[in-house]
C-alpha cells in the first residue's frame, strides 16, 4: 500500500524544509511513500528548495504551475498522484513522527474511504492538541452520514483527513478554485457520501499558526467567498434525501455565522458591501431556522425578518450575548 502526500507550495521557503523533513523522516517501507510538491507559482526560493530535495529523494516529485491558488494546486497534485491514499499537507505545517506508519496500518486494517486524524496547533512553539475525537473512536468504522449525524465533524480542515484515491476519483470530488475557505465547501460533500470512515484520534498533523497568514487577517474576500461556499452547499443539499438536509443546514449555518463574524474587523464600507451581497442571497438564511439548533433557529428568525440589516442584527446579538456572558465568539 502506498500513500501520496501532496504539499502545495506558495512562497513558504522558511517553512518548507520542516514540512518535507517531517514527511521524509518516517519509518515506513521503501516504496510506500510518494511525496508530491506542487509549486504554485512561487517567487521565493521554494522551487529551488523543492528541487534540491527531489534530487536527494527519489520518492519526491515536483510539479509546477502558474499561481492558481491552493485549490488548483491540490487538485493538480491529486490528479497526478498514484498512491492508494492521499494526504494534503500544507507547506507551513508538518506531520508527527510515526503518523504515516499509523495511517498505513489503519488503512490496511479497515480499507476506509476516509481516515479522520487527530491534530494539534503549533503557536510559535506552544503546542495544544485539538480535542476533536475521543480516544474511544480509535478503529471505529462508520459511514460519513453517521459521523455528521453524531456531530463528529468538528473541523472541516482537509489536511486532517486521509482520503482513499479511488473514492475521491469515483465521486468526482475536488476543491473549488478561486476561493478562500475551500475546505468548508469540500469536506462536507466528501464526508457525506463516504461509506467507510475510521479514526486515528492521536495527533498526526501539526497546524502552524503562521503570522500574517491570509486566513488570520481581515479580508472582505473571506466573507464573500463564504457566501459562495454556502450557495454551493445549498445546491448540494438539494440532492440528498430530505431527512438528511438538516446536516447541510448546520454546515451552512456555520458558514454564514463565520462570514458574519468576520465583518466585525472590516471597515464600514466593506460591511455595507457584504450586507448587499448577503441580501442578494437572503434565501440562504432559511438554513439557520432548519439547523435544529435553538440559538441558530432564533438567530435565523431575526435575520429573516430584516434581511436588509442582517449584519447589524448579528452584531447586536453578539454584543447582547457578550453582555450576558453567553457569547461563544473568541475575543479579537
Amino acid at each position: 500500500m502506498k500513500i501520496s502526500v501532496i504539499v502545495p507550495v506558495y512562497n513558504t521557503e522558511a517553512y518548507l524544509p520542516r514540512c518535507l523533513d517531517s514527511v521524509l523522516q518516517q519509518d515506513i517501507p521503501e516504496g510506500a511513500l510518494e511525496l508530491i510538491v506542487v509549486n504554485d507559482g512561487s517567487s521565493d526560493a521554494s522551487p529551488r528548495l523543492a528541487g534540491e530535495y527531489a534530487d536527494k529523494f527519489p520518492c519526491i516529485r515536483v510539479l509546477s504551475q502558474p499561481n492558481g491558488g491552493l485549490s488548483v494546486a491540490r487538485n493538480h497534485g491529486a490528479a497526478e498522484a498514484t498512491g492508494d491514499y492521499l494526504w494534503f499537507v500544507d507547506s507551513d505545517d508538518y506531520i508527527a513522527p510515526g503518523s504515516l506508519a499509523a495511517i498505513l496500518s489503519a488503512a490496511g486494517r479497515h480499507q476506509p474511504d476516509l481516515l479522520m486524524l487527530g491534530s494539534a496547533r503549533d503557536k510559535g512553539g506552544t503546542i495544544s492538541e485539538d480535542a476533536y475525537f475521543p480516544a474511544g473512536l480509535l478503529d471505529r468504522v462508520m459511514s460519513g452520514r453517521e459521523v455528521m449525524r453524531r456531530g463528529l465533524l468538528r473541523s472541516v480542515c482537509s489536511p486532517f483527513i486521509v482520503i482513499r484515491r479511488g473514492y475521491l476519483q469515483a465521486g468526482g470530488f475536488g476543491f473549488m478554485p478561486g476561493i478562500l475557505h475551500e475546505d468548508e465547501e469540500f469536506t462536507p460533500r466528501l464526508l457525506y457520501r463516504a461509506e467507510r470512515v475510521t479514526f486515528l484520534p492521536a495527533a498526526c498533523y501539526y497546524a502552524y499558526a503562521r503570522p500574517g497568514s491570509i486566513t488570520r487577517s481581515p479580508n472582505p474576500k473571506r466573507s464573500a467567498d463564504l457566501l459562495t461556499v454556502a450557495r454551493s452547499l445549498d445546491r448540494y443539499a438539494a440532492e440528498v434525501p430530505p431527512a438528511d438536509r438538516y446536516l447541510f443546514s448546520r454546515r451552512i449555518t456555520d458558514v454564514l455565522n463565520m462570514a458574519l463574524k468576520l465583518t466585525r474587523d472590516y471597515a464600514p464600507e466593506a460591511c455595507r458591501a457584504f450586507q448587499e451581497h448577503l441580501y442578494e442571497n437572503r434565501d440562504l438564511l432559511r438554513h439557520l431556522t432548519r439547523s435544529r439548533i435553538p440559538k441558530f433557529v432564533l438567530e435565523g428568525v431575526l435575520l429573516r425578518l430584516c434581511p436588509a440589516h442582517s449584519v447589524n442584527i448579528y452584531h447586536f446579538l453578539q454584543r447582547s450575548a457578550a453582555t450576558l456572558g453567553l457569547s461563544t465568539e473568541k475575543p479579537r
